[in-house]
């Protein structure tokens, strides 16, 4: 088995950078510059995102020249097949604009990108501020503040480049399509990769277990277009430690455990001292490096956590409780509440162990169903760090009418495993206000669109926003409750991604978005929905199925002239009181698949707008 090595080349913000990214190619996630938070143990600069409670691999910049690569080999694939979860810190005393990441040739396919990335990975939660890039290609991959740029010849490797550079103390995240592997990369020279395998006379592999210590010996082997003439005299240095960040090293006889073993034979590099007389119930990391020689073979050292040896039974980390409350209000809170609509709602998280506070990172989530697994649209309750077990709250967030279940995920630390509280231990129930107090009659409910996003030339993917504005009027009370019914058009339907990869098992032809104008009466509330839609045809010959675009529904197609969304709204007042209505939307794409604002009706007032609406006027 290959062993990944350090793979990162570092540009600092005053150097060239390695790649070229635009604007134009990043989402408003990720335009809001990387975390500006301290220096953070592993492994906790990520969100939890899916099975992964937080990064599996964390890339540590403390100088340019050399990165270190950390591994965390309890965290596994966050979508349960290849994909990792990687963090950067900038533990160095310049910004860094960009790192390279692994070796072309190396096989690993990290850049191989096949649109399950970060933002939907098909199940459980994702960043809430999704998405950080397009989603689709390299972009469904970006973390916040982060692009990744494939090599254009080959998928192993890459370009992370942060268009607001990493700071030092700042630390970031993003993910790829599987682990990386190779050598720090510089400019001109070839790249290198190397492998290594443990072997206690039995059995060989890269997580060795026996029931009690036993001699163990590592076998390093180098990769690249010289490494056959590794250069006799240069050493291979192989290091065991007691703790998975590789700071503890293990000493035999007062002597670094396994040896710097110099080269006998051109192209041969030797094996390690063998490594005995352990203590049992313990697990040991083992590191390897290569000097370098001056036939081209670079400097390479291999990743810590990626060779682990066990003997016994060692204790395993314990599992931290962790205890969650919401808060609606100044005299609202607890773990089951009702709130009455339009109360923002905030969740708190503690985490100790045996009363202890612990520290880590808590990612808190939303969810409409008691599964948690459908995740509330929109709604980013964001994370806390802490290096003392003090966790700040969730961002507020307002709900519609419904119910609503919370979940904080903790990160884990060098002593607690990482976890999250009890899908259904936090339960929030949102009602609409009382009769009483909504004495204001509505006087109208419109609904307009003015953002539209495009998912390229061969995609019928439409994102729009709709802006809803209630207008209540008589009466001194605190508004109307409204809602509108929106209905795709023919063929299409909207979707929801935090179902499932591409949104087909869960779409629907219309959606129903509720709102409140909270008044007083006399005031207009406008508030926004964004809603995407996916227009695909499923046909079968036999017991196989075909889902292709509808080739109307494509920005190139030919009849692809207008769509029209239908709308039916519902505003209600005092005693019953139901003002209702009917309009129409009408899109018009122009022959390069935008939308046409000049033949578009983008109001309903059966007028073509002659630009892109901000607001509606005369109601």
């Amino acid at each position: 088995m290959r062993i990944r090595a350090t793979a990162i080349t570092v540009v600092t913000a005053g150097a060239c950078a390695a790649s070229v990214w635009t604007a134009s190619a990043v989402a408003s996630g990720s335009a809001q510059g990387p975390p500006g938070l301290p220096t953070s143990a592993p492994f906790e600069q990520c969100a939890a995102v899916y099975e992964d409670p937080s990064c599996g691999y964390l890339i540590d910049i403390t100088t340019a020249s050399q990165p270190t690569v950390l591994v965390d080999p309890t965290i596994g694939y966050y979508e349960k097949e290849d994909d990792v979860l990687v963090g950067v810190q900038n533990d160095s005393s310049a910004p860094v604009s960009s790192i390279h990441v692994g070796v072309a040739g190396s096989g690993y396919g990290s850049f191989g990108f096949d649109g399950d990335g970060l933002c939907t990975p098909g199940g459980g939660p994702v960043p809430s501020d999704c998405p950080f890039g397009p989603l689709e290609g390299a972009g469904d991959y970006f973390g916040p503040d982060t692009v990744l740029t494939p090599d254009s010849s080959s998928t192993d490797d890459g370009t992370v480049s942060f268009p607001t550079p990493l700071q030092p103390g700042q630390y970031t995240y993003f993910s790829l399509e599987s682990p990386f592997s190779g050598a720090t990369v510089v400019a001109g020279s070839h790249n290198d990769t190397i492998s290594t395998l443990l072997s206690d006379g039995t059995n060989a592999g890269v997580r060795l277990v026996d029931p009690s210590p036993v001699p163990v010996t590592d076998t390093a082997t180098l990769h690249g277009a010289n490494a056959e003439k590794a250069e006799v005299g240069k050493k291979v240095i192989y290091r065991v430690y007691k703790d998975p960040a590789c700071t503890q090293e293990v000493l035999v006889l007062g002597k670094a455990a396994g040896g710097e073993k110099p080269i006998i034979t051109e192209g041969v590099l030797p094996e390690s001292e063998p490594v005995a007389g352990l203590a049992t119930d313990a697990v040991y990391y083992w590191k390897v490096s290569y000097e370098g020689d001056g036939h081209g073979n670079e400097q390479v050292e291999g990743n810590c956590g990626d060779e682990t040896m066990t003997f016994g039974t060692p204790p395993s980390k314990p599992k931290a409780e962790i205890n969650t409350v919401l808060k609606g209000s100044a005299a609202e809170s607890g773990t089951q509440m009702t709130v009455v609509l339009g109360t923002p709602a905030t969740d708190t998280a503690s985490v100790t162990l045996s009363g202890q506070p612990q520290s880590g990172r808590v990612t808190y989530y939303v969810y409409s169903d008691a599964a948690c697994h459908t995740q509330v649209p929109g709604a980013n309750l964001g994370n806390s760090v802490s290096a003392d077990g003090l966790y700040a709250s969730s961002a507020a967030v307002v709900l519609p009418i419904g119910t609503y279940y919370f979940q904080a995920i903790y990160s884990g630390n060098s002593n607690t495993v990482g976890g999250r509280s009890a899908c259904g231990a936090e339960v929030l129930n949102v009602v609409a206000p009382a009769p009483a107090p909504l004495n204001c009659a509505c006087a109208s409910i419109k609904t307009y669109m003015n953002h539209f996003h495009i998912f390229g030339a061969g995609s019928t993917r439409l994102e729009m926003q709709l802006n809803v504005a209630i207008e209540c009027t008589k009466g001194a009370g605190k508004g109307c409750v409204g809602e509108v019914l929106v209905r795709a058009p023919k063929g299409a339907k909207f979707i929801d991604t935090a179902k499932h990869p591409h949104g087909v098992k869960a779409a629907k032809p219309s959606e129903t978005l509720k709102f409140v104008c909270s008044g007083p009466c006399a005031t207009r509330t406008i508030q926004h929905a964004t809603l995407t839609w996916l227009a695909l045809a499923t046909t079968k010959k036999g017991k196989k199925s075909t889902t292709k675009p509808i080739p109307s529904f494509l920005p190139h197609g030919r009849a692809n002239k207008n769509k029209t969304i239908a709308l039916e709204t519902v505003c209600y007042g005092p005693n019953g009181a139901v003002l209702r209505g009917k309009s129409t939307l009408t899109i018009h794409f122009d022959k390069h698949g935008q939308v046409d604002y000049k033949k578009s009706d983008l109001n309903g007032d059966g007028r073509r707008d002659a630009k892109q609406l901000t607001d509606l006027t005369g109601f």
